[in-house]
């Protein structure tokens, strides 16, 4: 979902880095082609898809409720492998780094802080607030960043959420504005109360910056 902002930076405001938990090389756990055994599905895939959903459409009958990271540390190392895999790791940046930032957002009022959304016991997706995101725009701040829903919970009003966590985090810190950076998702936040203030470059890729008065 690379429609949310982009990643954490606050470290970069501090010389910081950021940083998940390494996953396993994809091709190491591969299995080998094998020819199908008669009467085995011939798309196990799709098989596999549908029981993810409907476990999903059970999860969806929990309460939703939003977390600091910083009250659950066991959730960095899953949260810091969605915000690698979705932004750093395109970027050539170790998993290590996130992970360290997120262990860091620990801030009770103001910068940093990490959220992370569960449905009952199950985590959906994350956001954090932080006083930096883009570099090329060090001179305004605070940020909405690293906002990620998994695939499974998309469609939800999971992204709603998170960024509600995060304004609210703002006000509580006596900030009057918020800001983002997205490539695509300018409609999404238009209809959140979001407006557009500029064009801006992350690592090569046109963004549009986005401001929320609060």
């Amino acid at each position: 979902m690379r429609d949310e902002p982009g990643p954490l930076a606050d470290a970069r405001a501090r010389g910081g880095p950021l940083g998940p938990v390494p996953r396993q090389s994809a091709r190491a756990d591969r299995p080998r082609h094998r020819p199908r055994r008669s009467g085995e599905d011939p798309h196990p895939v799709s098989q596999a898809h549908a029981v993810r959903a409907e476990a999903w459409r059970g999860i969806r009958q929990e309460p939703w409720r939003i977390l600091r990271i910083a009250d659950r540390p066991d959730l960095v190392p899953l949260v810091a492998n969605w915000l690698w895999d979705a932004f750093w790791q395109p970027g050539g940046h170790r998993l290590e780094e996130v992970r360290e930032i997120l262990a860091a957002a620990d801030a009770e009022i103001g910068t940093p802080q990490s959220f992370v959304l569960m449905a009952g016991e199950i985590p959906c997706g994350t956001a954090s607030f932080m006083s930096a995101d883009l570099e090329i725009r060090n001179d305004i701040g605070p940020w909405l960043a690293g906002l990620y829903v998994v695939p499974e919970a998309r469609g939800q009003g999971c992204a709603q959420r998170l960024v509600t966590a995060v304004e609210e985090a703002a006000r509580r810190s006596g900030e009057k504005a918020l800001y983002l950076h997205t490539e695509d998702a300018q409609g999404l936040y238009e209809g959140l109360g979001w407006y557009a203030v500029g064009e801006g470059s992350d690592h090569g890729r046109p963004v549009t910056i986005m401001r929320r008065d609060l």
